[in-house]
């Protein structure tokens, strides 16, 4: 009997197959949580963050940062303003561990501080 991958890596290395997925939708998707989730607590339109997801528009600088605290730092802004250089980029599984309770709580990007170096 063949050895079943788990859900996660069949996921993830069909999403790092697909050109057109970016780091924010495999992180995003990875967690669970919608887009919907994600434009009310950094306060952006659901539009929006689906043309970034897509490749259609960069976020600005403010936005970027916005992203990185609600995902806990798990990508940064050069993921989010270049994703054409990380095509195979994959979320760490222990970051989208930790980052499971996004799904079962209002996570905004005020409630975690992302250290400036």
């Amino acid at each position: 009997m063949l050895a079943r991958k788990p859900i996660f890596e069949t996921f993830m290395s069909r999403k790092a197959e697909n050109p057109l997925s970016t780091p924010l939708s495999r992180l995003r998707d990875a967690v669970g949580v919608t887009t919907t989730e994600v434009s009310k607590a950094i306060g952006l339109n659901t539009g929006n963050i689906s043309r970034l997801e897509n490749g259609h528009n960069r976020p600005s600088p403010e936005t970027a940062e916005k992203l990185v605290r609600y995902f806990n730092g798990a990508l940064t802004e050069l993921h989010l303003i270049y994703p054409e250089r990380y095509p195979n980029w994959i979320p760490n599984p222990r970051d989208v561990a930790k980052l499971s309770s996004l799904k079962s709580s209002a996570h905004s990007p005020d409630s975690t501080a992302v250290s400036a170096q």
